[in-house]
């Protein structure tokens, strides 16, 4: 592969990426960095949708992270 070819294809991916993390995909790619599982359960469908904005949505976060903190330590 040609440098340029290699360039060119890196510049198209960190486009597509920068796109996910400010476009219509912004909350799933936060979600998805964070590391947690995705659920396509109808109570965490409705869940996320309420939480669409960013006060909102980093309070989820925040929520879920303490969760799966408390499964994987078995801190409950």
């Amino acid at each position: 592969m040609r440098e340029d070819s290699l360039a060119e294809i890196l510049s198209v991916l960190d486009a597509f990426d920068a796109w996910l993390r400010s476009g219509p995909a912004e909350y799933g790619m936060q979600w998805a960095e964070a590391g947690f599982p995705a659920f396509f359960d109808e109570d965490h469908i409705n869940e996320a949708a309420k939480a669409i904005d960013d006060e909102t949505f980093n309070d989820l976060l925040d929520r879920t992270g303490h969760l799966v903190d408390q499964y994987a330590n078995m801190d409950w």
